[in-house]
């Protein structure tokens, strides 16, 4: 019941008014440090994830108290517990707590300055670290496109500042920025002790710089695709959004993941040669990632999709469709979730991958089937390598779109979540269920999984071992890629 609060309470937070700065800014910090548990949950042994157990439960506590910076700083002890079986030395402490803030995040090539400025998401016991140093370094986005996203930082900066102290961070640095391409950037920022003998990254804040932005956002934004015979529907929508987000970015409003803005904006540029053509832009040509808006007869689906690269063109390719849970979005499974495990997994083995925004009560937009037809026009799409994957509500969602298309999926899997279902109005994929022993949606798992053998469904159920609901996604993914591999092998070859 205690973890049913949790992310009853967490998604409180996400249906929060959006342009409510404060609710923004602490679905970024709450965002930012779940990945960064999940990134060090991934690397450490059974015996340091038991450690850290307790100090979940107390953020599950904090969050149904909607005391959201306490559930944090949980969050960041939990982090700890993981790492040590001691207590964190007071610099470490501090740094956790840390939000580091830098603008403009978009801006002009001819704006040479930003401002880097952090301070405590939640009270710690030292108010300054003037003993500390700080380092900031420049980091291009490796667009590799292959099997890790395309969006992480590369190895070597393109800049770096000198050492200088902690405290100028707190006031604000202003560092002057040397000529770089245009494109996206990481700013990261590290710290160490003043004696040296601690050293950790304090964070990182994505930085986009643009040549004639001004000018090159006014012709997107007066272009009026819907007149033009090219025109789709999902270009126009796609178009719509993705201005609509760079709008915000630049206007400096607190978005829920870094966006790469100039990525987004070239999308828009395509788009718009195009005419609004979407089929021109993404096809078996595109790879890598992409923010879509799916739409057809005025209704629309926004996701986002990883496009591996590598793929001989025309070859039909396996979809993988991730459904998140409450309050979460269509980052959800590229930034959490193990920090975007899942998505990795798939690409490697070269399936797309398909991540919906659902709404409060499940909605997606258009189902799975309208989806699959409007993806086939863009790329070459795999129908018998459909596979669905939901976590808690997501796992519902799962269940819904299996139910409404019952012949589609060629497999099914259910994390965390799910209840019982009608056997006779579900088709013959088989079904991987799984659930942590602590999981609040065990229940719900373990009836979906009971009813579907009931009804001769071929079931595959799984139960880890000291595992809550924030991190059963991570605990089952290997066996549930094993098994898609299984399926996957044994289905008949797809033609294009």
């Amino acid at each position: 019941m205690r973890l049913f609060c949790f992310l009853t309470a967490l998604c409180l937070l996400w249906i929060t008014d959006s342009t409510s700065v404060a609710a923004q800014e602490g679905r970024y910090e709450l965002g930012r440090r779940l990945r960064r548990y999940e990134l060090s949950w991934d690397r450490v042994a059974d015996a340091d994830r038991v450690r850290s157990t307790p100090v979940m439960e107390k953020a599950v506590g904090s969050f149904f108290s909607l005391r959201w910076l306490d559930a944090a700083q949980a969050l960041d002890q939990a982090l700890h517990s993981l790492q040590s079986d001691q207590e964190p030395s007071v610099f470490k402490s501090w740094v956790l707590a840390q939000r580091l803030v830098a603008q403009p995040a978009l801006s002009d090539m001819s704006t040479s300055t930003v401002t880097v400025r952090c301070s405590s998401f939640y009270p710690v016991e030292a108010k300054t670290l003037d003993f500390g140093q700080a380092e900031l370094s420049l980091r291009p986005l490796k667009f590799s496109e292959k099997t890790t996203s395309p969006f992480a930082p590369a190895d070597e900066p393109v800049a770096k500042t000198d050492w200088f102290p902690t405290s100028q961070l707190q006031d604000g640095f202003n560092w002057t920025l040397p000529q770089v391409p245009e494109g996206d950037y990481w700013l990261i920022a590290d710290v160490r002790s003043s004696g040296g003998e601690e050293s950790l990254e304090l964070g990182r804040i994505m930085l986009s710089r643009v040549e004639r932005l001004e000018a090159r956002l006014e012709i997107v934004a007066s272009k009026q695709l819907a007149s033009a015979p090219e025109a789709s529907e999902t270009g126009t929508a796609t178009l719509r959004q993705s201005l609509s987000l760079l709008q915000d970015i630049q206007d400096g409003i607190q978005q829920e993941i870094d966006y790469p803005a100039t990525h987004l904006l070239r999308t828009c540029e395509l788009l718009v040669a195009a005419n609004g053509n979407s089929e021109a832009v993404f096809s078996n040509a595109f790879s890598g990632e992409a923010w879509l808006t799916l739409a057809q007869d005025k209704r629309s689906t926004t996701m986002r999709v990883r496009v591996p690269a590598g793929q001989t063109s025309g070859t039909a390719r396996p979809v993988l469709f991730l459904f998140h849970g409450a309050g979460g979005s269509e980052n959800m499974f590229f930034e959490t979730y193990g920090a975007g495990r899942a998505v990795d997994l798939a690409a490697e083995r070269g399936w797309i991958v398909v991540a919906t925004r659902q709404g409060l009560l499940g909605g997606i937009g258009l189902g799975c089937a309208d989806l699959v037809e409007l993806l086939d026009r863009h790329f070459s799409i795999d129908r018998e390598r459909i596979f669905f994957m939901g976590h808690s509500m997501g796992a519902g969602q799962a269940v819904q779109q299996a139910t409404r298309a019952p012949q589609l999926p060629a497999a099914v899997i259910a994390l965390g979540g799910g209840s019982g279902v009608n056997g006779s109005r579900i088709g013959n994929a088989p079904w991987f269920v799984a659930a942590g022993d602590l999981d609040f949606g065990r229940r719900g798992a373990k009836a979906l999984a009971d009813s579907l053998t009931a009804a001769g469904k071929q079931v595959r159920w799984e139960i880890y071992s000291n595992t809550e609901h924030m991190v059963i996604v991570q605990a089952a993914l290997n066996d549930a890629f094993e098994f898609l591999d299984q399926v996957a092998a044994q289905r008949p070859t797809a033609i294009p």
